[in-house]
Parts: C-alpha cells; sequence; structure tokens
C-alpha cells in the first residue's frame, strides 16, 4: 500500500488504534525506503468535567451558592427553633441567613459566566477562607454561647465551606 498524495500516512495504519485522554500520541511517517520522514506530536486532551477548569469552576461555585442558599433560608425560616438546637440567639440567627442568601445569590451570578472573572472568583475563594476561619475561631473563643451542637455545627461548616475554597481554588488555577 502507498500512502495517499497529500495526506502523508499509509491507509490503515490505525486499525485496532485506541485512544487514550490526555496521551500524546507520536505519528511517524516513513518514505518507500523506510526512513523516517516526519514526526508529528499531538495532545488530546479528555473532556470530562474535570478537563475544563472553567466548567469545573462554574460548577463549584453553583455548589457553593446552593448550599449556602439552603443555609441561609433554614436560619432565616428557622431561626426560633435554631436558638434552641445551636444556642444562636434569633436575631444573630436572623442576620446570618440575610447575609448568607445575599452571599449566595452574589456566589451564583459569579457562577453564570462562561468564564468567571478570576479578582471575582479569588473574592469568593477569600470569603470562604475568612468564613472557615472565622467558625472555628467562633468556637474556640466562645463568641455566640454555641451549645455542643452549635459547636459541632460550625465545625462542620467550616469543613464544607474550606471545601468548596479548595475546589475552587483548584478549578481557577486549571484556567490558566
Amino acid at each position: 500500500m502507498g500512502a495517499i498524495p497529500g495526506h502523508g500516512y499509509v491507509p490503515g495504519n490505525r486499525s485496532g488504534y485506541r485512544t487514550f485522554p490526555n496521551v500524546v500520541d507520536i505519528e511517524e511517517t516513513t518514505s518507500n525506503k523506510g526512513t523516517p520522514m516526519t514526526t508529528t506530536a499531538t495532545t488530546r486532551r479528555s473532556t470530562g468535567l474535570f478537563a475544563d477548569g472553567s466548567r469545573l469552576l462554574r460548577l463549584a461555585l453553583r455548589l457553593d451558592a446552593i448550599v449556602t442558599g439552603a443555609n441561609g433560608l433554614l436560619y432565616l425560616a428557622l431561626a426560633a427553633p435554631l436558638q434552641d438546637l445551636l444556642g444562636l440567639d434569633t436575631g444573630t440567627g436572623r442576620a446570618l441567613g440575610a447575609f448568607l442568601l445575599l452571599y449566595a445569590a452574589a456566589v451564583w451570578v459569579i457562577s453564570m459566566s462562561a468564564r468567571p472573572r478570576r479578582g471575582a472568583v479569588t473574592a469568593v475563594i477569600e470569603a470562604n477562607a475568612l468564613w472557615t476561619a472565622l467558625s472555628v475561631i467562633t468556637v474556640v473563643a466562645g463568641w455566640f454561647s454555641l451549645s455542643t451542637v452549635g459547636a459541632v455545627w460550625a465545625v462542620l461548616q467550616a469543613v464544607v465551606v474550606a471545601g468548596f475554597g479548595a475546589l475552587q481554588y483548584t478549578a481557577l488555577r486549571r484556567t490558566r
């Protein structure tokens, strides 16, 4: 079999050829005497969720917004029962709920862009880091006189928010 003119490869040379994501393919074309003529390297990128940093970033921001918004709604709607359970004053619970709803809306708006702005995403990551630190400090310092359940809840929130921040940071780095 000879090479197809203008195409540089021999027909059928890819039979049984398997592709793997993120693998560099090297294809050598040989002359009719068997000596290498050209070498071409191509990189295939996977198309999954983690391959595209922008896609992962939008997902991480939206998950953050949904969880934060749900948390804010709970603080607003259940302020009185949460006072007994968490040891959090009703007024403080409602204020936290309103803040969390506003924050969730802002994070959702940031996530709507096909390529969220780096500065806005960095602000979300930093706010998540601040929330994480303040949640732990609140428990350690004894602010708000939280019950044992309230202290555990604050630490669990800190872990979840830190997870969102880490995922957002990782996704942001992949968008470079």
